[in-house]
């Protein structure tokens, strides 16, 4: 097994002519080192997961690009139906032969009272 860190495993104890360590102070350095290798993990999966599902809405909500539109939906040479009973399908979209002037924006209507405050007193 490749070790994630440096540190991978846990502290060894002394042993033989070491100073005693107690079984309360050993419990917490295997509590430590097992939370410490856990919360390792979690941020791992976090981070994958996190990949994953920007891929995965990348792929879904995939923008369409203007050229793969107009490739598809180009102007056919037959001359459109007026909707007959023989007519395949809607007639394509045209562009339009003159554009519309900008509307001029009306004026804001002034105040028509003093300012609500609201909290005030």
């Amino acid at each position: 097994m490749i070790p994630l860190m440096a540190d991978d495993s846990p502290r060894p104890m002394p042993q033989g002519g070491g100073v005693p360590v107690p079984a309360a102070v050993q419990a917490r350095e295997r509590g430590l080192w097992l939370v410490s290798r856990v919360n390792r993990w979690m941020i791992g999966l976090a981070v994958l997961l996190a990949g994953a599902l920007a891929g995965l809405t990348a792929h879904a909500f995939h923008p369409k690009t203007a050229s793969a539109q107009t490739a598809t939906t180009a102007p056919s040479s037959q001359t459109p139906n007026a909707g007959g009973a023989g007519s395949a399908g809607p007639a394509p979209l045209q562009s339009p032969s003159s554009v519309p002037a900008p509307a001029v924006p009306s004026p804001a209507p002034g105040p028509v009272g003093p300012p609500v405050v609201s909290g005030g007193s």
